[in-house]
């Protein structure tokens, strides 16, 4: 935006402060007249004019500064601004043809009484402002010995992103102390700053440009349902506890708690939405039925499919008469994919229509059993979700970015949205502690 629409703020009585970018080139007439709250005008390096009445009738307004660039204003642009005490001009002595900088007329301040305040103006052009009007006129003239005081950029980023939220960014005037506050979402806990403080709020003194990144990690979280207790049970199969992370692939192992000799057992497995089924190359679900207490040559009929309603279907039995070993154990892999998108927390994995067979052809049913699965944060730069950051998370992120989707969910590593070399480069620092 290189200029503001005429009457933009006109008789805004709630506005309190005002920072004009860089890229501002012109303040339009009348823009924020009649702004009776305001308070701090920033105008950064780069303005060129102010315009009729621009700031006109801004009773509240104690001070404001003028950068050397501006070359213009316009009548009445500080007209009627009855709190006035401080007025900086940067403005140099000469500029093109030997006129004085900037062009202004003399009703510029009408009925705002300058007399009772303090112009301050460069040294270098002290006498000049001291015999034009309309700043002659002023009460008191001070010399300014520095330069105009720089804007920089406070910008705050989250990693991860779903983590939670930063206040207190923003364009700040070079020496303001500003105040940052990471907010954690519910499952996360604010950990550290990238640059290293570990300070919730801290406060900074803006010197240049900076980027900081608020980092959080899991929290301490609990189920918010009821996870059912086998103590006490026998017979059935249930799924052993595990926790993961976002983006990542899963083997969920099936087991099966029997008090008899066991030759076939079925059941259903219901998933939460944020996680599905893996298939492999013919189409076929990811299971296998495990070697810790059967085998195949036992288990002569072995199936699993994929349900209407979304479910898994599986069933194992022995048409030979052979039992499964042992009392307690696994039985069936099934391999799962978390999506990147889940949140940290405890989900369901629901095991209906269990029915399990001793070798006497009797049945041992169970309706369903509720196991856990918690999906925990990543950790930052973790791409391959191998558990540590290395080179391999840097070809994890190449290789993305060449086309090759496997880790697309955790390649984001720097959490800015995008998958490119600034991503290696997060990467980089990381390994460095950077």
């Amino acid at each position: 935006m290189t200029y503001t629409h005429k009457y933009l703020c006109y008789g805004n009585v709630y506005l309190t402060n005002v920072m004009l970018p860089k890229s501002m080139h012109e303040i339009n007439s009348y823009t924020f007249a009649g702004c009776a709250s305001l308070t701090d005008v920033y105008i950064a390096q780069g303005l060129e004019d102010i315009n009729e009445g621009a700031f006109s009738g801004c009773k509240a307004l104690e001070t404001i500064s003028v950068p050397a660039s501006v070359t213009y204003i316009g009548n009445n642009a500080f007209a009627n601004c009855s709190s006035l005490t401080d007025f900086y001009c940067y403005s140099p002595e000469k500029w093109n043809n030997n006129n004085t900088r900037p062009t202004v007329n003399t009703n510029t301040f009408s009925n705002t009484k300058v007399e009772d305040a303090t112009l301050h103006v460069p040294s270098s052009a002290f006498s000049t402002y001291q015999t034009t009007e309309p700043w002659k006129y002023f009460g008191n003239m001070v010399a300014i010995n520095g330069n105009y005081p720089m804007s920089y950029a406070v910008t705050t980023n989250v990693s991860p992103s779903v983590a939670g939220s930063v206040t207190g960014g923003g364009t700040f005037v070079e020496g303001t102390t500003v105040r940052l506050t990471a907010t954690a979402n519910d499952g996360y806990k604010f950990s550290r700053w990238s640059d290293g403080n570990t300070s919730n709020p801290r406060s900074i003194k803006v010197t240049n440009d900076i980027t900081l990144t608020a980092q959080f990690v899991i929290d301490d979280i609990k189920p918010t349902f009821d996870i059912t207790d086998i103590t006490d049970m026998s017979n059935l199969v249930y799924i052993n506890p595990v926790e993961t992370s976002p983006g990542s692939d899963v083997i969920l192992s099936v087991n099966l708690k029997n008090s008899v000799a066991v030759e076939g057992f079925s059941f259903d497995l219901y998933l939460p939405d944020c996680m599905e089924f893996l298939f492999d190359e013919d189409g076929f679900p990811e299971v296998s039925l495990s070697t810790q207490r059967t085998t195949a040559r036992k288990t002569n009929t072995f199936e699993a499919a994929i349900q209407p309603d979304g479910s898994l279907r599986v069933f194992a039995a022995s048409t030979n008469g052979s039992t499964i070993n042992g009392n307690d154990g696994e039985v069936v892999t099934v391999t799962i994919h978390v999506d990147g998108t889940a949140t940290p927390a405890y989900y369901p994995l629901i095991l209906t229509n269990i029915a399990v067979s001793d070798s006497d052809a009797h049945s041992y049913d169970t309706a369903s059993v509720v196991c856990s699965i918690k999906v925990g944060m990543s950790l930052t730069c973790d791409v391959n979700q191998d558990g540590t950051v290395d080179i391999s998370d840097i070809v994890a992120v190449i290789n993305t970015m060449a086309g090759d989707n496997k880790f697309r969910a955790t390649a984001d590593a720097n959490g800015d949205n995008s998958i490119d070399i600034s991503d290696v480069v997060a990467i980089i620092n990381y390994i460095a502690g950077i």
